[in-house]
């Protein structure tokens, strides 16, 4: 059977059928389901080569399991400690942005108590759970996550305002607000040109080592 010839030029007419329709339909979503299989298989594969790299160091260089004390913790006590029985410090106001060096040396200093406090802290958690869908908050539909005060009975902050409880000559306390960094010592100390912050006495509450 000979097929027609059509001359250069010559429109040639394509029937639009229903079925044509569909074909078309089905090829386009059949490409893009090849894409989202390519791109779930790569994801896989990442996935998997990152599960083998985890696995071959968890096997190699296994994570060590402490015996005994942990010294970072007996010492992260310890300074909450000293802070909640309000031990005698030395506080330096520092200008500089990286705190107080020679070319910035504090524009202040005093004998002070405990650490600076963050102007943001709070005696009272800042945040509430509410109730979603009138469901009680101790089931699935009210359980949202809020913040828990800390060992020294406060609500941590994130500002950089803090306050510094200066002792006079008197022993009268004076709190003073600072914008800026402050450096303290658990300890007498002094600013000493060309030193900087120089320790002068012992420290003010037993530290392990």
């Amino acid at each position: 059977m000979k097929l027609p010839k059509y001359q250069r030029g010559e429109p040639v007419s394509v029937k639009i059928t229903p079925t044509r329709i569909v074909i078309a339909v089905l090829v386009v979503a059949l490409i893009a389901a090849c894409g989202a299989i390519a791109e779930q298989n790569a994801e896989t594969l990442e996935v998997y080569a990152q599960d083998q790299i985890a696995l071959h160091y968890d096997t190699t260089q296994p994570i060590p399991i402490p015996k005994g004390k942990s010294q970072i913790r007996e010492n992260l006590i310890e300074l909450e400690l000293a802070q909640i029985n309000g031990v005698q410090t030395t506080s330096f106001e520092c200008a500089g942005l990286d705190g107080c060096d020679p070319t910035h040396p504090p524009i202040k200093s005093c004998p002070s108590i405990g650490a600076p406090i963050p102007v943001t802290d709070e005696l009272t958690n800042p945040e509430q759970p509410l109730r979603q869908e009138s469901q009680p908050l101790n089931s699935s539909g009210g359980n949202v996550t809020v913040g828990e005060m800390d060992p020294d009975g406060v609500y941590p902050g994130d500002g950089t305002g803090t306050y510094v409880l200066c002792i006079g000559a008197d022993g009268a306390v004076t709190p003073a607000y600072w914008e800026g960094n402050d450096e303290v010592e658990f300890a007498p100390a002094e600013w000493v040109q060309g030193k900087g912050i120089v320790d002068i006495g012992p420290p003010s509450y037993q530290f392990t080592r």
